[in-house]
């Protein structure tokens, strides 16, 4: 496949994303160093967000093996295009509108030239989590 063709799809899921998903704020935080002198002084942390569109869906039974996944984990599929310089890690939050945060476990990157990202997909879970 040529770099044309990469760029294709990374265009065509960006497109679909936005088209079927919304907007989601995805939040990366950071320690700060504590002060050498007082390294007994909790500082605290920073964060790092940006918007994008996603798509939030429940598993399928076929997806679910073992007992990495919980009830109530969802999927979330992220058009590489727009985290291109972000990128994702284990432990960033997804946070849909006003809804709880999700924190983003096991990611998979669909990078078939391993150059070009085209999707990212993450497993959800609610952080806090909630007992029912």
């Amino acid at each position: 496949m040529s770099r044309k063709d990469f760029t294709s799809m990374k265009n065509t899921t960006a497109r679909l994303i936005t088209k079927f998903g919304g907007p989601c704020t995805i939040r990366r935080y950071t320690d700060t160093l504590p002060d050498a002198s007082e390294p007994w002084i909790i500082s605290g942390s920073t964060f790092t967000e940006v918007l994008v569109d996603a798509v939030l869906l429940d598993f399928r039974p076929d997806q679910v093996e073992g007992y990495a996944y919980e009830r109530g984990d969802k999927l979330i599929y992220i058009a590489g295009k727009v985290l291109s310089t972000f990128g994702m890690q284990d432990h960033d939050f997804a946070i849909f509108g006003s809804e709880i945060a999700w924190t983003l476990l096991n990611i998979t990157v669909v990078d078939p030239s391993n150059s070009d990202v085209i999707l990212y997909q993450a497993q959800a879970r609610q952080w806090p989590r909630r007992l029912s």
